[in-house]
């Protein structure tokens, strides 16, 4: 029965499938109709419309291609006028390039190789022969100038400089400038004890241990106190003079201004001037020293800072200060100053007018006029080479000679009682600063038997002055 009903089935499914064909080819046919029918009426209509559209078209597009060309025009005239002056800027490079390549080949005249092995030394390989280039294209030259120096501190005094409007052309004068002093000062190293002190007091005769220390003082890293005892007819004021003219951030001040501490008008304590200074002072006249001021330069020579009360509280300054300073002995010759605060300077020299009795005073006379005199080239090239010397902040003394310092300080300590003033153990200290001063004024970071020789002497006629 069930395959009864499913045989059924099927056929009235095929049956409707026929009857559904049948219908829809109807459809299909009367549509088709319909259709034709429709394009044959409107078909005359739908060519007028396009006929219309068309010629709109046309003109749209004759018009904006009119405007393209007339656009493209101007464009191409801007791009023709661009195009000649790029065409013109690269031809003159074109030709300068050309020009700077064939002045290459030309060979140097004996003026510009002269100048040239001027600055050869100071530069490599690459950066001289990129001035050199320079030169045999007209783009640089080389200038030298004199310092003027005198021959004692250099015949070599030709400083070059390269006059150029190249980017890298101040670098390499800096570069320069510091290879031809560096190579200056190297040489005047060796002669420098000589030198400098022919340019302190040269105008005085004799006194030269006062010259030494006051030259190697300006070599000391740390503070170096020296106190000159004379009349005014020994050249101690000469001396601090002429010291002036070398010692240029140094500062002058008398005794009675306040040289640690000073007062204002309503009685308050202000700091003095070395303790406002730096590198050094000049104190005139220390005799004329207040007494409260003279207690803390008591201090203050020995533990290099200055301490006082003020109402606010106890105030203390660092003192990195020398001092040079001057007193006037009494009549009978005694030093109108406590001996223990004469002690605590590092050296006292007694300086004295020379006896032109002797003969060896009345030849030096007669050399001394014919000195070679002060140029202020030379005077500012002291201060260069003082400034490059200090740039050496340690200084060694070896064990050996240690050893010999500290039998030389005890030999003067024995000579005491024939000094006017007391013997401390700041004359070891003066001894060791003195000659790290001596090396450093050579350009040496060790202390040598020489320097050593050269302090010896200058204290031994200090503590001698019989």
């Amino acid at each position: 029965m069930a395959g009864k009903r499913d045989e059924i089935d099927l056929d009235d499914i095929a049956v409707a499938l026929k009857k559904f064909g049948k219908v829809f080819s109807e459809k299909v046919t009367e549509g088709a109709k319909t259709a034709a029918g429709i394009i044959k009426e409107k078909g005359a209509e739908a060519a007028e419309i396009l006929q219309e559209s068309g010629a709109d078209f046309s003109k749209t597009v004759s018009e904006q291609a009119n405007r393209f060309i007339e656009r493209a025009g101007k464009q191409l005239g801007k791009t023709a006028k661009l195009t000649a002056v790029v065409a013109k800027d690269v031809i003159a490079k074109s030709a300068a390039a050309t020009k700077d390549y064939s002045l290459l080949l030309r060979p140097l005249a004996p003026r510009e190789r002269f100048e040239l092995s001027k600055v050869a030394n100071y530069l490599t390989e690459g950066e001289l022969g990129m001035i050199t280039n320079w030169v045999k294209q007209g783009k640089a030259r080389i200038s030298l100038h004199r310092h003027g120096w005198s021959f004692l501190i250099s015949g070599k005094d030709h400083f070059p400089k390269i006059i150029s409007p190249e980017q890298f052309a101040p670098d390499i004068n800096e570069k320069i400038r510091k290879g031809f002093f560096h190579d200056r000062f190297a040489e005047f190293s060796d002669r420098a004890f000589a030198a400098i002190s022919q340019y302190i007091a040269p105008d005085i005769i004799g006194n030269f241990d006062a010259k030494q220390a006051i030259m190697l003082q300006l070599f000391s890293t740390e503070p170096y106190n020296i106190l000159l005892v004379g009349d005014q007819f020994s050249g101690k004021a000469e001396l601090m003079e002429s010291a002036r003219r070398l010692f240029g951030s140094w500062v002058k001040g008398k005794a009675n201004e306040g040289v640690c501490v000073m007062f204002d008008e309503q009685g308050r304590v202000r700091p003095g001037f070395l303790a406002r200074q730096v590198s050094g002072c000049f104190v005139t006249k220390l005799h004329y020293i207040r007494k409260e001021d003279e207690l803390i330069l008591y201090r203050t020579l020995e533990t290099s800072y200055i301490s006082y009360k003020t109402k606010k509280g106890r105030r203390r300054f660092d003192v990195r200060a020398s001092i040079l300073s001057d007193t006037i002995p009494k009549e009978d010759g005694k030093i109108p100053l406590d001996p223990y605060l004469v002690g605590k300077f590092h050296l006292t020299l007694f300086p004295k007018q020379a006896n032109l009795q002797n003969f060896s005073d009345i030849a030096e006379k007669i050399v001394s006029e014919h000195k070679v005199p002060i140029r202020d080239a030379d005077m500012d090239f002291i201060k260069k080479y003082v400034s490059y010397a200090l740039k050496i902040k340690e200084v060694v003394i070896p064990h050996d000679l240690g050893e010999k310092i500290k039998e030389f300080a005890t030999g003067v300590k024995n000579r005491e009682p024939a000094l006017p003033y007391k013997i401390t153990p700041q004359i070891v200290v003066g001894i060791v600063r003195m000659a790290k001063a001596s090396a450093r004024m050579e350009l040496r970071k060790s202390v040598e038997a020489k320097d050593l020789d050269r302090v010896f002497r200058i204290y031994d006629k200090a503590t001698k002055i019989n």
